[in-house]
Formats: C-alpha cells, sequence, structure tokens
C-alpha cells in the first residue's frame, strides 16, 4: 500500500473512530435520561437574530429551576444558526431545540413546532449611499445596481434558503446581523434588516428608510424540535420559549424618526402591511425566578420575497 492509500485508510479509522466515540456518548445520554429525566446535555441552535444578550434571562431562568428541584447537571451548549441552518441544526441532530426558526418548517415530516412570533422588515441605507436620495419607491433594477449585504445561510444538509440578493446582483457575505448592520451603517451595501434593529439607527438618522417596489411580508419565528418525548431539560426549555412573549415593532412612521420621505416611506404602505410596534419580553413566569433583574429583548427575522434569485442567506 503507497502512502496515499494509507492516508485515505487512517481517515476512515478515525471516521469510523469518531462515529462510534458519538454513538457512545449518545448512549450515555440517553441511560441518563431514563434514569433522572434530565439530559446530561442540552444543545439550544438559536438564529443569529435573536440578539445574545436576550437569552441570557433565560439561562438564568433555568439555573434556578434547576436548583429548585434539585435537579442534577445539565450541561447547557448555546449554537449560533442562520435561516435554514436553524431548522438544519434540528434535523442533522446538531442541536434539540431550535428558538427564532424563521419561515415554515422543512418538509419531511417529524417536526414539532410553535409559532412565537412574526417580524416586520425595513431596507435601510447609509444616508450617504446613492439609494437614500434616488427617486422612491425603488425598482429592483435600481436596487440590483447596488451591492447587498447578506447573512450567511448554515445550512449544513437542508437546502440553503434564499436571500434578499437580485438577479446579477454584487453581494458582500457576512456572519451575522450585527456585521451587516455595520457594514451597512458604513455605505458598503444594502439591505433589509429586521425593524428591531434598525429603528434606534433610523430614529437617530444613522441609517434611511426607503420604500421599494417589493415589499417583504411578515416572517413567523418557531420554536422547534423533534424528540416526541422530550426530557426535562428539553421540555423546560420548549415551556419557556413558549411563554415568553414574544412580539416585535412594526413599521417605520414619521412619529419615529427624521421628517419627509425618507421616515415616512414605509407608513404609506396599504394598511395590511402594517405592523404594531412591540418588544420581547421574558414573562412574568420566568421573571419571577430572577426577579432583581429586568428583562427586555427583541428579535429580528425575515424571510425573503419569492422574486429574488437564490442565494443561500439572509
Amino acid at each position: 500500500m503507497n502512502a496515499r492509500g494509507e492516508a485515505r485508510l487512517r481517515a476512515r479509522v478515525v471516521a469510523a473512530g469518531r462515529h462510534l466515540l458519538e454513538e457512545a456518548d449518545a448512549l450515555a445520554r440517553r441511560v441518563r435520561r431514563v434514569a433522572t429525566g434530565w439530559e446530561s446535555e442540552l444543545t439550544v441552535a438559536v438564529d443569529t437574530i435573536v440578539p445574545r444578550s436576550r437569552l441570557w434571562p433565560l439561562v438564568a431562568a433555568f439555573d434556578a429551576h434547576c436548583t429548585a428541584e434539585g435537579a442534577p447537571h445539565t450541561r447547557l451548549r448555546l449554537t449560533r444558526e442562520v435561516l435554514g441552518g436553524t431548522w438544519d441544526a434540528v434535523a442533522g441532530g446538531r442541536a434539540d431545540l431550535a428558538i427564532g426558526a424563521p419561515g415554515e418548517p422543512p418538509s419531511g415530516g417529524g417536526w414539532r413546532t410553535r409559532r412565537i412570533a412574526e417580524v416586520g422588515m425595513v431596507f435601510a441605507v447609509a444616508p450617504a449611499h446613492p439609494l437614500a436620495s434616488a427617486p422612491g419607491p425603488l425598482a429592483e433594477a435600481a436596487i440590483a445596481a447596488h451591492r447587498a449585504v447578506i447573512v450567511a445561510d448554515t445550512s449544513r444538509k437542508l437546502p440553503a434558503r434564499n436571500a434578499g440578493v437580485l438577479a446579477g446582483q454584487d453581494a458582500l457575505v457576512v456572519p451575522d446581523f450585527d456585521a451587516k448592520l455595520e457594514a451597512q451603517l458604513a455605505g458598503l451595501g444594502v439591505g433589509f434588516l429586521p425593524m428591531p434593529l434598525a429603528m434606534p439607527l433610523l430614529a437617530s438618522g444613522a441609517l434611511v428608510a426607503r420604500d421599494t417596489e417589493v415589499p417583504r411580508d411578515d416572517v413567523p419565528l418557531f420554536v422547534a424540535w423533534r424528540e416526541p418525548r422530550p426530557g426535562r431539560a428539553l421540555a423546560w426549555w420548549i415551556d419557556a420559549a413558549m411563554r415568553a412573549d414574544w412580539a416585535f415593532a412594526a413599521r417605520y412612521t414619521p412619529e419615529a424618526g427624521p421628517q419627509g420621505e425618507r421616515a415616512g416611506a414605509l407608513s404609506r404602505r396599504p394598511p395590511h402591511h402594517r405592523r404594531r410596534p412591540a418588544i420581547f419580553a421574558i414573562s412574568r413566569s420566568l421573571l419571577s425566578r430572577w426577579s432583581r433583574t429586568n428583562a427586555r429583548s427583541a428579535s429580528e427575522s425575515f424571510f425573503p420575497a419569492a422574486s429574488f434569485a437564490r442565494m443561500p442567506g439572509w
């Protein structure tokens, strides 16, 4: 056997060994769950549109619940995913639960989901960007002439979901919404932003809201899992996510920001496009677990319009 053949054999042996270790670890976790009802480890995939700072109250409440129950230690693992990758994490066994999974569930069955929120989107650009002063509403041809900023889809097995990039449009691909926001603030590209993320910057004038000929619809967000008989840790997280008060800021209005077409463009949409301003807050039942901590949270997401070209990412 030559060196190349030996390298391939070693790679196969390592992969097989890794698979056996993963299977043994999964068996050990199942044994513990059967014995105590509590998972030894729980992985929660959170879409990148949910700010990390909004997860810590849930973690604190979970810790308090486990302490009150005298529960054995459950190692909690939080991961960040994007768009279809949030669904993919559960479908592929990388996560036990998805929070903020956008759009409709993938096909294939076996999904257990709860719809928890809807969110509106706003097309936003830096004040110095050419589209900030272009005649509106903006046509697709006008938008396509400028680079879009998108957050890359993290799907591994499921098909990557569509993004707001028009056919022939250049794109700057970034890893998360923080980077997307920074790039658009710097005038490096354009794109739709979740309303709660964009609202303070629209109000301050750091970003300009523009109306578009093809608006974005509200996007549903879900809690999703596939385990038919959740252990006690997973059951707690499912219940906590569903009991939280999920609601989202809506359309930008003249009262919320600068004067003129830049501020009022979105307020002129037909009534069925308007959404109510709101915030995301942890429910009172969870607040009782950590009464000294105030929690307010906002989550943002969007799903691309059907007329936009396929490209993996937000």
